[in-house]
C-alpha cells in the first residue's frame, strides 16, 4: 500500500483516502482503513487538507521520502 502512495506521490497524482480505499484489489475497505491509521501513526504518511474538508489526501512524510531515495540509490548502486 505504501508503495501505491508512493507511485503516486511519483507520478505527481493526487491520491484521496476514498481512492485508495476504492482499490478492491489490494484489500478490503476496511482493512485499508486499518492500515492507513497505521502508516500514519507509524510516520509514513499523512493526511493533507483540501478545499473539500470530506476529502484529504494521502501524502508521503519526509522520512518516507528519505527512506525511498536511499532505496534508490542502493538499488542503482546493485545494479552496477
Amino acid at each position: 500500500m505504501l508503495n501505491v502512495i508512493a507511485m503516486a506521490n511519483t507520478n505527481k497524482e493526487r491520491l484521496s483516502v476514498k481512492d485508495m480505499m476504492s482499490k478492491s484489489d489490494i484489500s478490503s475497505p476496511a482493512t485499508m482503513h486499518k492500515n492507513i491509521q497505521s502508516l500514519i501513526s507509524k510516520g509514513w504518511i499523512f493526511l493533507e487538507e483540501t478545499s473539500d474538508a470530506r476529502r484529504k489526501q494521502l501524502q508521503l512524510t519526509k522520512e518516507t521520502l528519505k527512506y525511498y531515495t536511499k532505496l534508490g540509490h542502493a538499488l542503482e548502486k546493485s545494479i552496477k
